[in-house]
């Protein structure tokens, strides 16, 4: 497939670069780095471009600076697909793994019947685990799945013009990670698939920048928004379940249009 490939990174992060184009190098992927913002250093409840209100009535916490600068890395670069008219993009993140028969499958979407705005390479035990769809015989032994839930992770999608121009207007003011946002559909209309068995893991063995701050469980909310915040978690938890289950089902008569018998 003749698209460009980004690889988002931070500026100075010369270990992950440095294994990432050996990788890359290995494989014959040709890509280029996208500097990632380092969101570290943000005062993230008085960031313009973060909804510290509607993120502490739902988690009771605000994003970590990681969280949001990771968002923000994603949106340049769908902002960057907008303002050039790029039609499909390979986006990885530095800690991306790619498992064999990643091109073979790359290759393979070229010709595939089924019309997404974006793919997720991503590869887990537990999320082969989750329930999923069947849609599309890609070789072999990989599949183009459904998935019912809301997998996590970022680090390895074919994005497209489209799902660029769908999830941006959502992320102007941010309250989710960007992972969690990919899947909220039911809200951004985004039209994702999965790759199964997914093609793309994370290097582990980097320390992660966010990692230890997601671990916190002390809630910054205080005074009557912490006595309200039981009650506007249940709901937000009880509509995310019934926005997923909508949008699982509302995909079936698109899905069964080309699902392989």
């Amino acid at each position: 497939m003749s698209i460009p490939v980004y690889v988002i990174s931070l500026k100075g992060s010369d270990d992950r670069r440095a294994r990432i184009e050996r990788e890359f190098e290995a494989i014959g992927l040709e890509f280029e780095f996208f500097d990632a913002v380092d969101g570290r250093g943000f005062d993230v409840p008085n960031h313009p471009e973060y909804d510290a209100a509607r993120r502490r009535r739902y988690f009771g916490k605000d994003l970590t600076g990681g969280e949001l600068g990771c968002t923000l890395s994603h949106k340049h670069l769908y902002q960057k697909m907008v303002d050039e008219g790029i039609e499909r993009a390979l986006l990885f993140e530095d800690d991306v793994i790619l498992r064999e028969g990643f091109l073979a499958v790359l290759k393979s979407l070229e010709n595939c019947p089924v019309p997404y705005d974006m793919i997720r390479f991503l590869g887990s035990p537990k999320l082969e685990r989750l329930k999923m769809r069947p849609v599309g015989l890609l070789d072999d032994k990989h599949w183009l799945t459904r998935h019912s839930g809301m997998p996590g992770g970022t680090h390895a999608s074919l994005m497209t013009l489209g799902g660029a121009q769908k999830v941006l207007p959502h992320m102007q003011r941010n309250v989710f990670p960007v992972d969690a946002l990919m899947g909220r559909s039911w809200e951004t209309g985004l039209d994702w698939y999965t790759v199964r068995p997914g093609l793309a893991a994370q290097d582990l063995s980097f320390e992660s920048d966010i990692e230890g701050e997601r671990l916190q469980k002390s809630l910054d909310v205080e005074g009557c928004s912490k006595i309200l915040y039981p009650f506007t978690r249940a709901w937000f938890k009880f509509s995310e379940t019934i926005g997923k289950k909508y949008w699982y089902f509302k995909t079936w008569f698109k899905d069964k249009n080309y699902i392989t018998r």
